[in-house]
């Protein structure tokens, strides 16, 4: 049986090549994908600590898996790949909803209805 660990390191390494690496070129992230990929267990830690300390990096990440996402719609892997970093870290999910907030021209049902229970305006697309 797998720990939580070991399946997200396998959700990773399987969404690792449905990502569009054209938006990854240069950066950190996909050379620890890679890395992960390749057997380095040391690489997970790197990616959670990178992904949660540089925004910039999460912002690309992100944003692959939305280009991936645009050129394929049935394969949803921006909804797995979010998933995956809050089961990593639940903490993601704030980072993830500030992304959604600046970068979706629609946000999704879940940060819609967090933001309704917050009694904040809720901007009608």
């Amino acid at each position: 049986m797998f720990n939580s660990y070991e399946a997200c390191s396998e959700r990773l390494i399987g969404l690792y090549g449905q990502l569009d690496h054209s938006e990854l070129a240069g950066s950190k992230i996909l050379v620890l994908l890679s890395r992960l990929k390749d057997g380095d267990t040391e690489a997970y830690t790197h990616i959670k600590e990178l992904l949660l300390n540089d925004p910039n990096e999460l912002k690309k990440l992100l944003l692959s898996a939305k280009k991936a996402d645009s050129k394929n719609p049935q394969s949803h892997i921006y909804r797995e790949i979010t998933l995956t970093l809050i089961d990593i870290d639940p903490s993601f999910g704030d980072k993830i909803r500030a992304f959604e907030d600046k970068y979706s021209s629609n946000k999704s049902l879940e940060t819609s209805y967090l933001l309704s229970l917050s009694g904040s305006n809720i901007e009608r697309v």
